[in-house]
C-alpha cells in the first residue's frame, strides 16, 4: 500500500485536520493538550474513521431491533469472519452520555457523515468525554519551543474568541433563539427573501434573538449569495449568540472553512 501524502486543511490553537492527497487513508485529527506544570504539549493524532448504523432484528423477536454502530461499509459485507456485532465500535455504547456531557446532540449522524469536519468535530467530543489517550495511545510530546511551530504549516480556521465562548445563556434565551432561528429559516422560505420587507425589523429584536434569526434567514446561502446583508451576518456570526447557535446548539452549519477561503480570495 502506498504511503499516505498529508496535507493540512485547517488547524485552530488546539487542533488541526489533515487529509491525505493520495485518497487512500482516512483524515486525521491531531489535538494538542499542554501540561501546565511541565510545558509538555501532548499530541494526540488519530483517524476520522466513517461509520454507520446498523439495525439486526433479533431472530427469536423481530420486534427487538439491536444496533450497531460499524465502520462504513460493513452493513452491506457478506464476507465478514464474525457476526456485526463483534464490529460494534468501543465507543458506541457510551455515546448518549458523551452526546450529554459534550452537548452533542448529533455525535451518531456526525460519526456516519461523509462531511469530515462533522466526524471531526464527533472524535473531538468522544476524545473530550473518554480522554485522547484511548484513540492515540502514543501521543507525541512536544516542548515548548516545538510547540511554537504548531501546526507545521497551513492557514489558521476563523474561531470565536474565548470570551465569546464563555458567555453563558439562559434557558429561555436558549429557547428564544431556538424559535428565532426557525422563524428567519421560516421566513425566508415562505415569506420574503429581503430582511428589511419583515413585518418586525430585526433590529428591534432582542440581540441573541435577532442574531440566530438571522443565521436562520440565511441558513441555506452561501457566503457570497448573501450580498448586501452580508457586515449583518458576519456581526451575527461572530458574535457569542451566534457561537451558541453555530457551534453548542448546531441549529447550523459551521462556516469557518468558507470564511478561511473568503479571506484568501480578498488577499490575493
Amino acid at each position: 500500500m502506498s504511503q499516505p501524502e498529508w496535507k493540512l486543511l485547517w488547524s485552530t490553537d488546539c487542533s488541526a485536520l489533515y487529509e491525505d492527497t493520495t485518497g487512500v487513508y482516512a483524515p486525521e485529527l491531531a489535538i494538542a493538550q499542554t501540561d501546565d506544570d511541565t510545558n509538555i504539549t501532548h499530541v494526540y493524532r488519530f483517524s476520522l474513521d466513517r461509520c454507520e448504523l446498523v439495525r439486526v432484528p433479533e431472530d427469536n423477536d423481530p420486534r427487538i431491533v439491536r444496533e450497531y454502530l460499524v465502520p462504513y461499509g460493513f452493513g452491506s459485507r457478506t464476507d465478514l469472519p464474525h457476526d456485526i456485532s463483534k464490529y460494534d465500535e468501543w465507543f458506541h455504547k457510551d455515546l448518549t452520555s458523551v452526546a450529554a456531557t459534550c452537548d452533542h446532540a448529533s455525535i451518531r449522524e456526525d460519526l456516519c457523515s461523509d462531511d469530515v469536519n462533522k466526524r471531526a468535530h464527533a472524535y473531538e467530543s468522544i476524545g473530550g468525554h473518554h480522554g485522547y489517550a484511548n484513540l492515540d495511545s502514543y501521543p507525541q510530546e512536544w516542548t515548548e519551543h516545538e510547540f511554537k511551530s504548531w501546526p507545521e504549516r497551513g492557514a489558521k480556521l476563523p474561531d470565536w474568541s474565548d470570551e465569546l465562548k464563555a458567555r453563558v445563556f439562559t434557558l429561555d434565551e436558549k429557547t428564544a433563539m431556538s424559535r428565532a432561528f426557525d422563524a428567519g429559516n421560516y421566513a425566508n422560505a415562505y415569506e420574503t427573501n429581503d430582511l428589511e420587507s419583515l413585518d418586525v425589523p430585526v433590529d428591534q429584536m432582542p440581540e441573541h434573538e435577532r442574531v440566530a434569526f438571522v443565521l436562520g434567514f440565511f441558513g441555506s446561502y452561501s457566503l457570497d449569495e448573501i450580498g448586501s446583508d452580508r457586515e449583518l451576518f458576519d456581526e451575527c456570526y461572530w458574535s457569542a449568540a451566534g457561537h451558541h447557535v453555530v457551534k453548542v446548539a448546531q441549529y447550523t452549519d459551521c462556516r469557518g472553512e468558507e470564511y478561511l477561503e473568503d479571506s484568501d480570495e480578498e488577499g490575493t
